[in-house]
């Protein structure tokens, strides 16, 4: 049985950590980062900007992931 309460604060918790890891993004060099190629690069079609964007993205939650996968195998 999953409580809402629960459910509520994972999804809060998921929300913010995908907010502030996608500030950070934005203070690493441009020459290293994805992340910026979305922002700056308006010469690629939207589409392939919005690729990026979604790999970018979903490597935020892979990196969790990983970093739960560490912690757990403990």
């Amino acid at each position: 049985d999953i409580s809402p309460i629960h459910s509520f604060w994972a999804i809060f918790g998921l929300y913010y950590y995908s907010y502030f890891i996608h500030r950070a993004y934005h203070y690493i060099p441009e020459c290293i980062n994805p992340h910026m190629i979305h922002h700056k690069n308006k010469t690629l079609a939207r589409v392939i900007n919005l690729m990026i964007e979604c790999l970018t993205d979903s490597s935020f939650f892979v990196l969790l992931y990983f970093f739960q996968k560490l912690l757990l195998s403990r």
